[in-house]
C-alpha cells in the first residue's frame, strides 16, 4: 500500500514525542541541558556524514551558495519570523548571550513553530526521505520508510526531551513533505536519479549542521532561508548532467 511508510513514520514520531515529554516531566533541568548539548553534537556529525557522501562537492557548493541567496533575497527567515510572531506572539529568544527562557527549555528558545521545524529537517534532509518516498510511491515498497520511522521515532524522543510539545507539529509537517514526494513519485514513476538524490541529501546535510550549531547556540543562523538550496541543488546538478550529455 503505497503511503504506509509516511502514516507509520508519522506515528513513531508522535509516539518518541510523547515519550519524551513524560521524561521531560522527571529529569533534572540540567540534564535536559545535557540531553541539549548531546543532540546538538550528534547532529552536527550527522550534517558532516551525509554532506561527505558528496562525489561533486563544487556542485554542492554552487547550488547552496546559489540557493542561500536566494533565500535570502527572498527574506524568507524573516517572513517566516514576522508571521510567526503575528501567529504566536513573542516566545522567546536570545538577548545578550543569554536566554530568556519562557517555557522553561534548556538549550534552544525559539518560537514553537521553529522548534516544530528543526526536527524536519533532521528527519527530511537525509537521502532515506528520499529514496523512500520514491521506492514508496513509484514501487510500492515502503521498507527503507519503514525503517527511517523507527529512527526518527527514537530521535523524536530527545527532540521532545530538549524542544518540548512543538515537536507534535514536526509529524504534520514531516507527513505533508514526505507525502508530496510520495505522490509525486507515484505520478512521475521517478523524480530523482540516484546521483541527484545522493548529491541533494549531502546539501541536506549542510541543513542539519545548521540546525546542531543551532542547538548548541553556537550561532544563530537563517535556517530557512537556506531551504532552497535543497531545490537549486538537483536543479543545478540537473542541468550540468544535461549539458555533459549534449556534449
Amino acid at each position: 500500500m503505497r503511503g504506509i511508510g509516511t502514516v507509520v513514520n508519522i506515528g513513531t514520531v508522535l509516539l518518541g514525542t510523547s515519550v519524551g515529554l513524560l521524561l521531560r516531566k522527571t529529569l533534572p533541568r540540567r540534564v535536559t541541558a545535557a540531553v541539549v548539548s548531546v543532540l546538538g553534537l550528534f547532529t552536527i556529525a550527522l550534517g558532516v556524514s551525509m554532506t561527505l557522501r558528496s562525489e561533486k562537492p563544487v556542485a554542492i557548493l554552487l547550488g547552496s551558495i546559489t540557493g542561500v541567496a536566494l533565500g535570502s533575497g527572498l527574506q524568507l527567515q524573516d517572513r517566516f519570523d514576522n508571521w510567526v510572531k503575528r501567529t504566536f506572539g513573542n516566545t522567546g529568544d536570545y538577548v545578550d548571550g543569554t536566554t530568556v527562557d519562557v517555557d522553561s527549555s534548556p538549550g534552544l528558545v525559539s518560537n514553537p513553530l521553529e522548534r516544530a521545524v528543526l526536527p524536519v529537517i533532521v528527519f527530511c534532509a537525509g537521502p532515506m526521505t528520499l529514496v523512500g518516498a520514491i521506492r514508496d510511491g513509484a514501487f510500492a515498497d515502503p521498507q527503507l520508510l519503514l525503517t527511517k520511522a523507527t529512527m526518527d521515532g527514537f530521535s523524536s524522543i530527545a527532540f521532545a526531551t530538549a524542544l518540548g510539545p512543538a515537536v507534535y507539529l514536526s509529524a504534520l509537517l514531516l507527513g505533508l513533505l514526505q507525502g508530496s514526494l510520495t505522490v509525486l513519485a507515484w505520478l512521475s514513476g521517478s523524480l530523482l536519479s540516484e546521483g541527484l538524490m545522493r548529491e541533494t541529501g549531502a546539501a541536506g546535510g549542510l541543513l542539519v549542521i545548521a540546525v546542531g550549531i543551532d542547538l548548541l547556540r553556537l550561532r544563530k543562523l537563517p535556517i530557512i532561508d537556506y531551504l532552497p538550496t535543497l531545490i537549486t541543488t538537483p536543479l543545478l546538478l540537473a542541468l550540468v548532467n544535461l549539458f555533459g550529455n549534449v556534449g
